[in-house]
């Protein structure tokens, strides 16, 4: 059976993204569609703006087929964790090919990933982020300059196939006409970065002409979130914790959790998240590490939790066509690892506990209830 999976946040689901599903289409007309999509809680540290339920909801009804939650433990990770985690459960579902966009589709990833198996993961250049340093690596290794997100997502990918062992095949695409980064965009523009898309429905800015129906209706009549939402619960956190508490947070490192308390008992009561971030970070600390940890914090997640996720995964499907269904039955067979279409109260528990959690926590600010006894969404 042909599968293309593709690994995504529909952050919201935008003509960038339908771009991509046609492309799939057009090249490979009797694949099915397989979306891993993160949860409620992304890869760069951020809540999501709509709920996975709305996100799935968008992708669906852009022609994806069967979507598949990331776990909140592969998702909010750097990028190669997160590469890890979501090739793992690929593998297991037995895609024929992963698509993704890149900034450089002709890149060879496959070969700069098998080149660069032996480079050293540590880094002691403590003036520099990790990033810096393993970009520097991978060229003084291979002479392929990478610096761009998507192409480093591509590596990334690439990376963790070679360790996984799997045969799944590459296929990058070119990301069009918008930048990764992008904030605004102008009328004439049909694709934009959701980055983008999310300050506009924040400033009550139309995004009709940038994303398909779903998400336009998602925009009028659903409540998007940021950190500034999950602000004060964050607060409650930290006025709570001592050093020694936050050090058994999954993430902490260098003793960065004194560096967190302090910059925050610094702050006035009007300070918001974007000013505790800015007084936090540094060379060596990135906004992003921040918010990342800044997430581990609100969920309370501990390494264990982690391990044992890596250890233990699971298929947690949110919706499928009737295309995805079939695929589905199918894949009950012949899957390594639990699939779960209706979360029990012995799921929320044991094998979905930190994901259930997640969206308890999502839910103080969506106002809306996920998870437990929800079945998958469904369209013919």
């Amino acid at each position: 059976m042909d599968t293309t999976g593709v690994i995504v946040e529909y952050n919201p689901f935008h003509n960038g993204h339908l771009y991509q599903i046609n492309q799939i289409k057009e090249k490979y007309p009797d694949t099915t569609i397989i979306a891993l999509m993160s949860g409620q809680f992304l890869q760069r540290g951020i809540p999501a703006a709509l709920d996975k339920e709305s996100r799935t909801e968008q992708a669906l009804q852009s022609g994806v087929d069967l979507i598949v939650e990331l776990p909140v433990a592969f998702s909010v990770q750097p990028a190669d964790l997160f590469a890890q985690g979501a090739i793992k459960l690929l593998a297991g579902l037995k895609i024929t090919r992963l698509v993704f966009g890149a900034e450089h589709p002709d890149l060879d990833f496959m070969t700069i990933a098998t080149e660069i198996q032996t480079l050293d993961s540590e880094f002691n250049q403590f003036n520099e982020t990790y990033a810096t340093q393993y970009q520097r690596a991978v060229f003084e290794k291979t002479g392929v300059q990478i610096n761009r997100p998507n192409d480093l997502l591509g590596l990334a990918y690439a990376e963790a196939c070679v360790a996984e062992k799997t045969e799944i095949q590459l296929c990058p695409i070119q990301r069009i006409e918008a930048d990764y980064h992008e904030t605004k965009f102008v009328d004439t523009q049909k694709i934009t970065s959701a980055t983008a898309i999310r300050l506009a429905v924040q400033h009550q800015e139309s995004i009709v002409e940038v994303v398909p129906n779903q998400t336009r209706l998602d925009s009028e009549n659903e409540r998007w979130t940021d950190w500034t939402d999950f602000w004060p619960y964050l607060r409650y956190q930290l006025s709570l914790s001592t050093p020694g508490q936050l050090s058994s947070i999954y993430g902490m490192s260098e003793g960065i959790e004194y560096r967190l308390l302090q910059q925050y008992e610094k702050l006035p009561d009007e300070a918001n998240f974007d000013d505790w971030v800015q007084a936090v970070k540094s060379k060596r600390v990135t906004y992003t590490k921040i918010s990342r940890l800044a997430t581990y914090i609100l969920l309370q997640i501990k390494q264990n939790e982690i391990d044992k996720q890596y250890k233990q995964p699971y298929y947690h499907v949110l919706g499928f066509s009737k295309k995805g269904q079939t695929l589905l039955n199918h894949l009950k067979k012949v899957v390594p690892y639990p699939i779960l279409t209706k979360i029990s109260k012995k799921d929320k528990e044991g094998l979905y506990q930190l994901d259930y959690r997640a969206g308890i926590i999502y839910g103080l600010v969506s106002h809306k209830k996920s998870d437990l006894f929800r079945r998958p969404k469904q369209i013919n």
